[in-house]
């Protein structure tokens, strides 16, 4: 997939939010500093994530593609993906780079951490857990439209720039 202009700083601020959530779980400090505004701008990130997905019409085809593919093309079914397939799951080839992929993986794993952590006081922990993880899914999916041609189409319709 080409990226440009939105991919590698949003992929750089969703894992400086995943380094954020641990440091700031052992160091509070690190918290009270860092926290809020990582989570308002990890935030802000995935919602540009979100309107560009929805503003490229090439990428929102690619993505029904994609879910045509996905469900073996009998329209929309209830089926859940396994999460270890090697294409669609957790590690799937198809939902993202190595890196994107083990950042995404890492975040999600944080996020559960940290909802263990709100008994102990820290709804803002998983507040950014959430938003980063929020960014990281955005990422996959603009890379699974991109990289899933349209119908009628012969390759890659779009840039993530």
């Amino acid at each position: 997939m080409r990226s440009h202009l939105l991919y590698w700083p949003s992929l750089l601020i969703a894992a400086i939010g995943g380094i954020v959530v641990a440091a700031g779980a052992a160091y509070e400090p690190a918290r009270t500093l860092l926290v809020g505004p990582m989570s308002l701008l990890a935030a802000g990130i995935t919602l540009v994530l979100f309107l560009r997905l929805l503003v490229d019409p090439a990428c929102r085809g690619g993505i029904n593609a994609a879910n045509r593919e996905m469900m073996g093309g009998q329209g929309f079914q209830f089926r859940l993906t396994p999460i270890l397939d090697p294409r669609w799951g957790l590690f799937g080839t198809r939902v993202g780079s190595p890196l994107l992929r083990a950042i995404r993986v890492l975040i999600l794993a944080e996020l559960v951490a940290a909802m263990v952590l709100t008994g102990r006081g820290a709804p803002d922990l998983v507040l950014l857990a959430a938003a980063s993880l929020g960014v990281v899914m955005m990422l996959s999916l603009i890379h699974i439209g991109v990289t899933t041609p349209a119908p009628g189409a012969r390759g890659p319709q779009s840039t993530l720039g």
